[in-house]
């Protein structure tokens, strides 16, 4: 049993078609285009806007796939967001919600948009185990939720189930395979602190409207 990253269509990247300003809509941290949705569906049917929702790479599904992902994959991720939604409008605006707020603030101090709208940006990262992240991938290159505490310890047993709804979470068998499986790469919180100190800086050079 080995849960694959496939990400069920509800999560993936999403676009509705309409006129400009086209609205580019990043998402969190460990979420997906879900959390941006109903605010794109409401811009869509209220102003007939354009919309795009890129999904992040290694989100969509359980956390152990966002393994070996550094900052300038995520960027990349974001200029190819953009310029896809440019080929169709010139002009854009970007709504940034958490870690992708701290994305689109690197972003649009680059490439300038139309208009900005930060939906609680993260613009710094407070965790414990932070001060120990550059070093975490030598000694403690990861954490297992599921041996620290029960099945719904951080509404775990509600993610494992989108991931894969076929699994009996009251099973003991199941429970001590995905006890092994299931786990959180410690070296992507220092990827988050380099995100939020960029995301500081290049506030400063923004200019857009936001």
């Amino acid at each position: 049993m080995v849960l694959i990253f496939n990400p069920a269509p509800e999560r993936d990247a999403f676009e509705i078609a309409g006129g400009s300003p086209a609205c580019l809509m990043l998402h969190g941290f460990i979420g997906d285009t879900r959390e941006m949705r109903p605010l794109a569906e409401t811009i869509s049917q209220t102003f007939g806007f354009h919309v795009y929702a890129p999904l992040w790479p290694g989100h969509g599904s359980l956390p152990h796939f966002m393994q070996g992902l550094e900052v300038p994959q995520f960027m990349q991720a974001a200029h190819d967001a953009l310029t896809k939604i440019r080929e169709q409008h010139s002009e854009v605006v970007v709504f940034g919600f958490s870690m992708g707020g701290a994305l689109a603030a690197q972003l649009i101090s680059e490439h300038p948009v139309a208009g900005f709208i930060a939906l609680a940006p993260m613009l710094s990262v407070r965790t414990p185990l932070l001060p120990l992240s550059p070093l975490a991938r030598y000694f403690l290159p990861w954490i297992y939720p599921l041996k620290m505490g029960n099945i719904d310890f951080l509404r775990l047993r509600q993610v494992i189930l989108d991931a894969d709804p076929t699994l009996d979470l009251d099973d003991p068998v199941t429970l001590a395979r995905l006890r092994e499986e299931v786990r959180f790469p410690l070296p992507i919180t220092n990827e988050l602190r380099k995100m939020a100190n960029q995301a500081r800086k290049a506030a400063r050079n923004i200019y857009t409207p936001t």
